[in-house]
């Protein structure tokens, strides 16, 4: 095969993959072209990750809305996972995010979703040499698990929306 048409055949072959519904893991959720009423109940770090995400589909009262999205309970807990044998210090530790996500159609209908748990979880190793950068992970890794948890969040928005 000549370099020109193999490149050629690549090419044609990369541009047609989105077509199919590929996309890579990690890209974002695309939001819903809806409008959509946002609050939230003890759940403030998931309900500014959605507004963000969200944007222009929010409407600031409810009945402008086609959806009413109710974000609560929200809970960020740190566990040990291993403890040195020889130190018997921790090692690693394991972050969980959760929240409680709610979806109705405004207008009557009852609840589309009802208190479905949104659960991440993340694994981290810690280090005494290096205490203020494994802090600064921790808090990576924290606003990491609410961005993909509020891509969740849009991901079953979507799913009910279609």
């Amino acid at each position: 095969m000549k370099p020109s048409v193999g490149l050629s055949l690549t090419l044609s072959l990369l541009l047609l993959l989105p077509a199919c519904g590929f996309h890579l893991r990690g890209s974002q959720t695309k939001s819903p072209d809806i409008a959509v009423y946002l609050h939230s109940m003890n759940a403030e770090r998931i309900y500014q990750a959605l507004q963000q995400q969200l944007g222009g589909g929010l409407r600031k009262e409810r009945t402008a809305a086609d959806y009413e999205l109710l974000v609560s309970d929200e809970s960020l807990q740190q566990n040990i996972l291993t403890v040195s044998s020889t130190t018997g210090k921790a090692e690693e530790f394991t972050i969980r995010y959760t929240c409680l996500l709610t979806i109705r159609k405004v207008g009557g209908g009852g609840d589309l979703l009802h208190n479905q748990r949104i659960a991440l979880t993340r694994d981290y190793t810690f280090d005494e040499d290096a205490v203020l950068s494994k802090f600064e992970e921790q808090q990576l890794l924290e606003n990491e698990l609410i961005t993909q948890a509020a891509q969740a969040v849009i991901r079953h928005l979507n799913a009910i929306t279609r």
